[in-house]
Order: structure tokens, then sequence, then C-alpha cells
């Protein structure tokens, strides 16, 4: 009961900000952004991330959303605040009205997922896996060998000694970019490995690793272009998994674990900057994932710009999963890809990704007004999600990895990159049926 009303008075505190934010926000008033405001900020974000983690709100979609959001857009402003990071040069207000775009945002997320009714128990997935033993990884393995042996073969010039002497654009673009939707199907098949170990213990510790070489040789792959993203997805689900076999508790060795690949990520984004950079700029481009896709909001804001989508690009999903084979006329682009046209110019050989928001994508598609439609958005999807997946405690956690993706991704990518998952683990849970003989 207690616990409720703590719930309620948080969600209304929270809503209040909000509503605050919304208020400065529909004035044409330069705010003006003060240490002290910094420190209010921080208490509030403090605060609710405390009470999401400690009350094992982290379980839900939106959940995930108030707890690593602040990790992107407060750490991007501090940057500018204090260090005077600006990716495209914008005026002092613009950053700070962006910034407060964002708080405004997720405020009003956190009050809404703070009152909102779910679509599962998480304590009865507790009670979903089961110790089966008939099944035979010996199709899924031979699939994932020949995708990571396809991988291989295309970084075949590359080598780790290279990462620093040419830039990841130039790298990735030496690579032939076919067969990229492979990768689902070899991420997929090492989270299955991750179940029957971590979950459902059907797996020695020898037969784990037998069975990954070929995922192994997939992200020696990755290194060799410089990418961190295939691998930290794979990481996360290996964190959930054994959250959820620990009951959604934070174990210490998970969380030291957690903090140790965070470190050795950031130090490998560094490893892999240019060498011929100052130490600062490789630091920047190392934490880039923090910085270049918040900019995205600031350069819309800037040039202030007029709403076209309203709300098209939350349905593009759809026009995602057809191949631009099959696609009548040109196949619309991202809105990410669609901005990096914008801002590079056409002499311009390579183009960096900024990737996107769900910040930015409010924006462009309801302006203001999406500080109240967009959480209405994500809390809506995320009890959609909970009922479509019910008790299905893998099908689940694969949906709530996609939280981190999410938090430098439009909505619609988001939705591909999850059907690809599903589709790539049903496939292989299929393939797992056929038993021509036991290979364990």
């Amino acid at each position: 009961m207690i616990y409720k009303q703590y719930k309620l008075v948080l969600a209304q505190f929270y809503g209040f900000i909000g509503l605050i934010m919304i208020a400065v926000l529909s004035t044409s008033v330069k705010v003006e952004i003060d240490a002290i405001l910094i420190w209010f900020l921080s208490v509030i974000f403090t605060i609710a991330i405390i009470f999401f983690v400690y009350n094992r709100m982290w379980v839900w979609f939106d959940g995930m959303f108030i707890i690593l959001s602040p990790f992107y857009f407060f750490v991007s402003f501090l940057l500018y605040y204090f260090f005077g990071v600006n990716v495209f040069n914008v005026e002092n207000n613009i950053i700070n009205t962006s910034f407060l775009y964002c708080v405004a945002v997720w405020c009003i997320v956190a009050s809404i997922s703070l009152i909102r009714p779910h679509g599962i128990n998480i304590f009865l997935l507790n009670k979903q896996y089961n110790y089966d033993n008939n099944y035979n990884l010996f199709i899924p393995s031979c699939i994932a060998w020949l995708i990571s042996l396809f991988f291989l073969y295309q970084s075949r010039n590359l080598s780790l000694n290279a990462l620093g002497e040419s830039t990841r654009l130039e790298l990735i673009n030496s690579v032939s970019q076919s067969g990229w939707y492979l990768k689902y199907v070899v991420i997929a098949y090492f989270w299955i490995l991750l179940d029957l170990k971590v979950v459902k213990k059907n797996l020695t510790n020898y037969s784990f690793v037998i069975y990954s070489i070929p995922v192994l040789l997939y992200f020696y792959t990755l290194m060799l272009v410089g990418s961190r993203r295939e691998i930290a997805l794979s990481f996360i689900m290996a964190v959930l998994l054994s959250l959820y076999k620990a009951k959604f508790k934070i174990p210490l060795k998970v969380a030291l674990f957690s903090i140790l690949f965070v470190s050795t990520i950031i130090l490998f984004g560094i490893y892999r900057s240019d060498y011929n950079v100052e130490s600062s700029i490789r630091l920047l481009n190392a934490l880039g994932e923090f910085i270049y896709p918040i900019s995205t909001l600031q350069y819309y804001s800037s040039i202030h710009y007029q709403t076209q989508f309203f709300g098209i690009s939350y349905l593009q999903f759809i026009v995602n999963f057809i191949p631009k084979e099959l696609f009548m006329g040109l196949k619309p682009d991202t809105l990410a890809i669609q901005f990096a046209k914008e801002v590079y110019l056409p002499s311009q050989e390579f183009m960096m990704g900024y990737a996107f928001t769900p910040f930015t994508e409010a924006f462009i598609n309801y302006n203001y007004y999406g500080v109240i439609i967009f959480p209405a958005i994500l809390c809506g999807y995320s009890y959609i999600m909970e009922r479509l997946i019910g008790n299905n405690y893998f099908l689940y956690l694969v949906f709530l990895s996609q939280s981190i993706n999410f938090q430098r991704s439009e909505f619609s990518s988001m939705i591909f990159e999850l059907g690809m998952f599903f589709m790539a683990y049903i496939c292989l849970r299929l393939s797992m049926q056929i038993v021509f003989f036991k290979f364990k």
C-alpha cells in the first residue's frame, strides 16, 4: 500500500515538473540553465533511477527508458556545459531548449510509467522456463558457422592494426555490405546458447565454448571494422538472462562485470579512433554514443524545423520489412539516413550515421506537442508488447534488450530489428527440432 502511495506521489511530482517544462518551452523567452538547475535535475534523475531499479521497474520497456535516457541527453548536455562540446555549433539557447525538451518528455514518461497497468506479471515469468532436453544444435551451429565464415571472408583484407590508420567509415565501406541481415541469425543463435547455459543449464562449459566458436569469429569480424553495437547487444542479453535467473535481482558480480564490459567497450572506441587526431577528439569519438544522436534534435531545433511527418515515421516499420528489390519505386530512407544526407555535402565520399533518438523523432513528428504524444506512444507500446508476448520469458527479454538500442534509434528501426530477431529465433528453434543424430 505504501509502495503504491509512493508511486502515485512520484507520478504527480514528475508530471508537475514536466508541465513546468512544457510551459517554459511554450514561451519565446531565451532559456538559461545554471549550476543550480543542473544540480536539481541531477537529483530528480537520480531519485527516479534509484526508485525504478530498487523496485525492479527496469523490467518494463518504458522503465528502462527512464533509467537509460538521462545517460544520453544529460551526459551530452554536461559535455557541452562544462567542455563546450557543440557538434553543429548551434546557439546556446538552442542547446538549452533541446535539453529541456528532453527533460519534459522524460518527466511525462516517468509520470505515466509509474501509474500505468502492466500486461504481464514478471514474477510468473520466473516459472516459465523448462528443462526440456529434446533439441539438437547441429543444424543451428552449421548455419552459424556458414554465416561467420561468410563475414570472415568479407573482411579478409582487414586487420586490427588498421583500426587506427583508417576511419571507421573507410573500413566499413571497404567491406561488402551484402548479407548484412544474416547478423540477426548469428546473434539469435548466441542468445539461444546463453539461454541453454545460463537459464536452463542444459549446456556444460565445454559445450558452450565449442558451440560459441562461430559467434566469436563473427565478433572478431566486427572488431575488424570497429563495430561495438552487435557485441554490446549480445552482452546485454547475457545480463538479462542472468538477472532473470536471479529473479530480477541484481547480483554484485553481474554489476561489476557490466562495469568492466562498458569500460572495455569505451577503451575499444578510443583504440579504433584515427591515430592522427588529438587525444581529446579520440575520447569524444569513443563517447559518441552519448553525443551524436542527441545532436540531431539540436540541429532540427536550430533550423526551426516545420513538422512534416505527423506520426507517419512511427508506421514506417511496415515499409522496412519490404526488400528494396520488391519495392515499387525508391524505398523511403530511414530518418537517420535522411538526416545524414541533409547535413553532408554531396561531394563527401563517406557519411557517418548520427543514429537518432526518440526525442528527435517526437520533435520532427509533433514538434512541441511531442512532449505529450510520445510518452503516450511509448507507454502504450510497452503495454501492448507485454500483452502480445505473454509469459514467454525469452521473447520478452529479447524485447527488453531493444530498450538499449531504442536510446539511439528511431521507432520503426527498433521495431524492424525486433521483428528480425524474433524471426531468426523462431527459425532456429524450429531447426533445433530436426534430429538426424544426437550431437551434444
